[in-house]
């Protein structure tokens, strides 16, 4: 990214409207064609995105995906990593912002813990307080009962879930969702890392609905794979990092 603002800090959801990143963009829109055309003739409403290990950049996908997604249907980003929440973080909003845990375990309504934001108008369920049942309640009746009822709200709902390799929660939320979108970091994820992940899902029955290579270098991108992001960027931008692809 060249965005300098971003340079000790995670991206946030500003990223994906900044006029200086249109690579980045259409970068995403073109994960979200591709998993609308996977999904014509689907009924599934509730995707999930998870990744191997840590800092490969899930949540980033996660919410640029579920924002290029807001602009064509009504969208609910749900922020199901309870260990590592950071969904929130990337929208500003407090540490102590209710979320899904209060939902589940305070019976607060879910329509006081959920955040509109005006820019995107993307609708954002944060993770709330931590739990120390992350995985209890994640499996557990309130929780699809929760699901169930946003569906009827929603066209789209987006669930950020935590690595594979760290936790099984993603294995109980993909196998809610139907299926799961996995990101893996270019040049740093193994071959080995990202078969085992691929073994995991498949013993467990969850589809992979696509895979996102990502902060792959938009230079390496052309010369090595003949993607040609170049018909897309303005004659004035110089090539860069690429954080979805």
């Amino acid at each position: 990214m060249k965005a300098k603002r971003f340079k000790n800090t995670p991206l946030d959801h500003t990223l994906y409207l900044d006029p200086d990143e249109v690579l980045f963009a259409e970068s995403v829109r073109t994960i979200r064609t591709s998993i609308l055309l996977t999904m014509t003739n689907s009924q599934r409403k509730i995707l999930s995105v998870t990744s191997s290990l840590p800092a490969e950049g899930k949540t980033t996908v996660a919410i640029n995906l579920a924002q290029s997604l807001a602009k064509m249907e009504r969208t609910l980003i749900i922020d199901c990593d309870l260990r590592m929440p950071a969904v929130g973080q990337r929208y500003g909003l407090p540490r102590n912002q209710a979320g899904l845990t209060n939902v589940l375990v305070m019976g607060a309504p879910v329509s006081d813990c959920i955040y509109h934001d005006d820019e995107t108008q993307l609708d954002i369920l944060p993770a709330g307080l931590l739990p120390p049942n992350p995985q209890e309640l994640l499996a557990s009746p309130k929780f699809a009962a929760l699901l169930n009822q946003l569906k009827q709200s929603y066209d789209r709902i987006i669930l950020d879930t935590p690595p594979v390799h760290v936790v099984s929660d993603s294995l109980i939320l993909g196998r809610i969702a139907g299926g799961m979108l996995l990101v893996v970091k270019a040049e740093s994820t193994t071959e080995k890392q990202v078969n085992q992940t691929v073994a995991q899902l498949v013993r467990h029955d969850i589809a992979i609905d696509g895979v996102v290579l990502n902060q792959l270098a938009a230079k390496y991108a052309e010369e090595k794979y003949k993607l040609h992001y170049g018909y897309y960027k303005p004659q004035n931008q110089k090539d860069d990092t690429l954080e979805a692809s």
